[in-house]
């Protein structure tokens, strides 16, 4: 059984013709001229965006005094009663704060108990709070300290246990 040896008129393929030529590509550039026509990086950086001048700078690093937003107070005794409170407290703790009794009331009040507390904060190593109070119709400056113990608990009996 000889199946595929022998060729018996079957159809053989075609024969191949030869290839084409390629398509011609670009043809390259020189290295001389292809130097000439790129762009080079720089070697420095270009200048950075700026004001001119140092005016914008000296604008951001201005700080301003808190605006406050609340009612201006017209009358009362609110005025006298925090200025008098105030001075007590000034006195107690011996802090020289800067007299704002030039500015609006409101405004005032809130520059001086600010300045207030910065002494404070700069004076004790406890934390001081400042808040204005009402009772009756009387306005008074309320200071709470604040002691820091850490991990350490303290227990103060007000009551005998026994």
């Amino acid at each position: 059984m000889d199946y595929a040896t022998t060729n018996s008129g079957a159809v053989t393929a075609a024969p191949k013709q030869k290839a084409k030529a390629a398509a011609q590509k670009r043809s390259r550039i020189p290295e001389g001229l292809a130097a000439q026509e790129r762009h080079r990086r720089g070697a420095c950086r270009p200048t950075e965006v700026s004001p001119c001048g140092a005016a914008a700078y000296g604008f951001l690093k201005t700080r301003f005094l808190p605006h406050y937003t609340g009612q201006a107070i017209a009358g009362g005794s609110e005025k006298e009663d925090f200025y008098s409170s105030y001075g007590l407290l000034c006195k107690h703790y011996g802090i020289n704060p800067v007299d704002t009794t030039g500015f609006a009331y409101p405004y005032g009040r809130e520059v001086a108990l600010h300045e207030a507390g910065r002494l404070l904060h700069l004076k004790y190593p406890q934390h001081i709070s400042l808040e204005l109070l009402e009772d009756n119709g009387r306005f008074a400056v309320q200071a709470t300290e604040t002691c820091y113990t850490g991990n350490t608990l303290f227990y103060i009996p007000v009551l005998p246990l026994h």
